[in-house]
């Protein structure tokens, strides 16, 4: 009876080291799946934040470059004596004249990013950030969108005319040039 009982006490602290062992590496296999996720999702947001910041970077430079566009057709406008009600008003005569030329603005990157989800991985600041440097981008954009609907339906009858849309045009470019900068400051600072 003696040999009984320790062959089953034996038996029984074997099975108790094993489900114990068990239990342990699928507890173990749960945190490494668990801090794997993790990592990739970090990963994940890491990259969509690099390709936002590239598309707030281009933004910038576009808006910056038309904005000193707008400025030229506005003083050249006023060399023109904007003013005055002229019979062969064409503002394709203005020296320099390319059109309304809008900026190619670019916002794939921070929309893709929120449909999949990596924007809640980053900080809140930087979020915040780039909501800011979207909805700029979306401004302009309308105001574009508006000045090209204008342009094309012959509402620019006079140098007045035309010297008040490139003037939107160049302050909607300042605004969204200024909004960008600060963007890109707040997104170049190392995390807190």
């Amino acid at each position: 009876m003696r040999q009984f009982s320790k062959t089953n006490s034996r038996l029984y602290h074997t099975v108790i080291v094993e489900m114990v062992s068990i239990a342990l590496a699928v507890l173990l296999g749960f945190v490494a799946n668990e801090w794997r996720e993790e990592h990739n999702a970090q990963r994940s947001a890491q990259e969509a934040l690099n390709h936002i910041s590239e598309e707030v970077r281009s933004n910038q430079v576009q808006l910056s470059n038309r904005s000193l566009y707008y400025a030229s057709m506005m003083a050249a406008i006023d060399s023109l004596g904007r003013g005055h009600y002229d019979e062969t008003f064409s503002v394709a005569s203005i020296s320099g004249w390319k059109g309304v030329y809008p900026p190619v603005i670019r916002i794939a990157a921070y929309r893709a990013a929120m449909a999949t989800g990596d924007l809640s991985h980053l900080e809140f600041r930087i979020t915040d950030q780039l909501a800011m440097a979207e909805i700029s981008c979306e401004m302009v954009q309308e105001v574009v969108n508006w000045t090209f609907r204008g342009v094309l339906s012959g509402e620019l009858e006079s140098w007045g005319d035309a010297h008040r849309v490139f003037q939107m045009l160049w302050e909607t470019a300042q605004v969204g040039d200024t909004t960008l900068r600060n963007v890109l400051t707040e997104l170049d600072k190392p995390a807190p």
